[in-house]
């Protein structure tokens, strides 16, 4: 089946087909490229939304509280997540208010908002969560004396713990300091 009087194209094809390859690949490259753009961008526009909501709702329901403290500088924002468990999560902004305390805003689907306060526990440390709604709610959390200071489980342990016995009152004690003298 070979001839003579044909030419030899094999080299030219290889060469062809790598440059159409190369062509397809930098295609490939330019729409990733142009896609990763776009998430950036849609990113970039609801962490800036959200940052701006959050500042504004702190300025219509927190007005004689939050809204005299927390500048829209405070707020970092962070884009919509989507998790194949929990669903799509919608954006947030956090304030950082000192103490290792924070306020966290979330706006629903159904055009709410989420206004939360996180605070340490006293005990351990784990975060503690109080839903704001007015300057009302957040003076209770912070300017109030019956405001919690202890995460569930450590109030549940404590309420649990016997009391400390009263050295004063308690004979044992004395037996014991005695002991370790002799």
């Amino acid at each position: 089946m070979t001839s003579t009087d044909n030419p030899n194209v094999l080299p030219d094809l290889i060469v062809l087909a790598a440059e159409r390859s190369a062509a397809h690949k930098r295609h490939l490259a330019e729409q990733e490229a142009a896609r990763e753009q776009a998430r950036r961008e849609h990113e970039a526009g609801e962490r800036t939304a959200v940052e701006r909501d959050a500042h504004d709702m702190v300025g219509f329901a927190f007005m004689g509280t939050l809204a005299q403290v927390v500048t829209r500088q405070m707020w970092q924002g962070y884009p919509s997540v989507d998790r194949p468990v929990w669903g799509e999560l919608q954006p947030t902004a956090v304030a950082y208010l000192g103490g290792n305390t924070f306020l966290h805003y979330t706006a629903t689907r159904t055009d709410e908002y989420v206004m939360t306060l996180l605070q340490p526990c006293t005990t351990c440390g784990a975060r503690l969560e109080h839903r704001l709604w007015d300057d009302l709610e957040l003076s209770v959390c912070l300017g109030s004396e019956d405001a919690p200071a202890t995460c569930r489980d450590c109030a549940t342990s404590a309420a649990a713990r016997p009391a400390a016995p009263d050295p004063a009152l308690c004979h044992t004690h004395e037996l014991h300091a005695t002991s370790r003298k002799g």
